[in-house]
């Protein structure tokens, strides 16, 4: 049986210098340490109860910290096949979760931090259907609206027994407006009000708002391809607008006042609804100008960020890691890359030396306090 020191450092080294298995054999041996790769392997991705356990709770404290969260995803590799790495997080906490969809079911299990999602049929969900089915679906999920929340297993038989024929896609709206009101009505945790994000529709209407990344929509713009010089200056001109636009969205969050929200609410209007002439960038205001409401959240809530980068950070480091170790072979493994990852990052945040909490943690001298009790939970 290895120490808690030698356990302590391969998992830095791993997760945190991201030096691979075999080379962590190698550097052991090296100075005279005799250990195989099953155990390195097994040091990293077995008997981390407690540690999946903090994870939890920063999960829970961290939601609870701030009316926002960023939320953003990349591209994993589990077991040789294709899965998707999401990360949740803000000032105080990162939080990072493996799974085999991106969509707005998996979303909204990240987000209620469930065991297993429940679904409801209320006057929110019939309304958020309104648009989307017919009269007679609608009318004939209205005996669910006094059944109260229920597990998929349960849902789903009790949809087959209204709606037999019903369509799959059909019966995913179905689903995901029943997820959505069932976790928006959910007394036992806190909501999140404001989801800071790109616009990637799974991120749609889970939460009251959702504030859309400045960054992310001016880079539609970056990658326009004009061909001619005249386009490209007035495509220069338009973008530096956008910059500016931005800036004086900053200066407004330092100082928010009544007049000022009213008259850059106004210049929102103005800026895109310029014509210039060039087809292409003319299609990409135009698509701007829709998201407004979304871009806009900051004049109503000007503690929301005006971008998404710290979620976009947060994921490079496991990009990189991916790049080093290509993915996970096992539960066990999936696993530990989400714990360990969000434990490291949540102790950059905290300003709490991460190898110096593994061994506090791994040798059980629990000295060091819970990560989850130093983020700071508005009253």
């Amino acid at each position: 049986e290895f120490g808690a020191l030698l356990k302590s450092w391969v998992l830095f080294w791993y997760f945190h210098s991201r030096v691979p298995e075999d080379r962590i054999q190698q550097m052991l041996t090296d100075i005279g340490i005799i250990i195989s790769a099953g155990e390195i392997s097994n040091i990293i991705t077995k008997n981390h109860e407690g540690f999946h356990q903090e994870k939890t709770d920063i999960i829970r404290a961290g939601i609870q910290s701030s009316s926002y969260q960023h939320i953003d995803d990349t591209g994993a590799r589990v077991q040789g096949t294709n899965q998707h790495f999401t990360v949740l997080c803000n000032d105080y906490f990162s939080a990072f979760f493996i799974n085999p969809k991106k969509d707005r079911l998996t979303v909204i299990g990240i987000l209620s931090q469930e065991e297993e999602l429940s679904y409801l049929i209320n006057p929110y969900a019939l309304g958020f259907l309104e648009e989307k089915l017919k009269a007679s679906v609608l009318s004939s999920l209205k005996p669910l609206l006094k059944m109260g929340a229920m597990v998929r297993e349960r849902f789903e038989k009790e949809l087959n027994l209204l709606i037999p024929e019903l369509k799959h896609r059909h019966k995913t709206m179905i689903l995901e407006a029943a997820a959505i009101a069932s976790y928006q009505e959910n007394q036992a945790s806190p909501i999140i009000q404001r989801l800071v994000c790109d616009d990637a529709r799974q991120f749609y209407y889970i939460t009251p708002l959702r504030a859309l990344c400045w960054i992310h929509e001016e880079r539609h713009y970056a990658k326009l391809t004009p061909l001619l010089a005249h386009h490209q200056r007035l495509l220069d001109d338009f973008r530096a607008r956008i910059w500016e636009y931005y800036y004086q969205l900053t200066e407004y969050k330092k100082n928010p006042k009544e007049e000022e929200k009213i008259r850059l609410s106004h210049l929102f209007e103005e800026i895109f609804s310029t014509k210039t002439g060039y087809e292409d960038l003319d299609n990409r205001i135009e698509l701007t100008k829709k998201k407004k409401d979304f871009l806009l959240v900051v004049l109503d809530y000007p503690d929301t960020p005006l971008h998404n980068n710290p979620a976009e950070l947060a994921l490079r480091m496991y990009v990189i890691k991916r790049k080093i170790s290509l993915g996970t072979r096992s539960a066990d493994g999936t696993k530990s890359w989400e714990t360990f990852f969000t434990i490291m990052d949540t102790c950059r945040k905290l300003g709490v030396n991460f190898r110096e909490y593994l061994y506090d943690r791994i040798s059980k001298q629990n000295k060091m306090p819970s990560l989850s009790s130093l983020i700071p939970i508005p009253p």
